[in-house]
């Protein structure tokens, strides 16, 4: 299984900054979070979706031959304190033993990543994500 995990850092920041939140500050936050998640599952998903054949050339994303691999990709837990997310590829339960072989390669295969090219660009994201959503919850479209 491939594991990616997006934390906020500076939270104290964050919580002087969004005071105005009081008790929903937390929800919100989460909500935050999930939604920085499902952008992430979105990049990663759009990234596997180019159908075999061909195979993906070596530091391509892999392409879909069984949908498995796709189909795997999901937000696999989040947290409230620290507000966190964390999305899966692969493991237990899905079928996918292979995603961390196509992520940073073997010995017999260059890695075909997927997941952290995704983490990246959205990691560029993710502030506009969640001030936009914390926004959201001040100016009351999200109450």
């Amino acid at each position: 299984m491939v594991q990616i995990s997006v934390k906020i850092e500076g939270i104290d920041e964050v919580r002087r900054q969004y005071a105005e939140l009081a008790d929903g500050l937390n929800p919100a936050l989460q909500e935050a979070m999930l939604r920085v998640g499902a952008r992430m599952v979105e990049e990663v998903t759009e990234s596997i979706s180019t159908a075999y054949p061909p195979a993906s050339e070596p530091g391509e994303p892999p392409h879909v031959r069984t949908g498995a691999l796709l189909r795997s990709v999901r937000i696999d837990s989040s947290e409230q304190e620290p507000p966190s997310v964390t999305v899966a590829a692969g493991g237990a339960g899905t079928l996918v033993p292979y995603a961390a072989a196509l992520e940073f390669g073997t010995s017999r295969m260059e890695p075909r990543p997927f997941m952290l090219p995704a983490a990246e660009l959205v990691r560029g994201e993710a502030l506009e994500i969640i001030t936009g959503h914390l926004d959201s919850y001040l100016d009351g479209s999200l109450a």
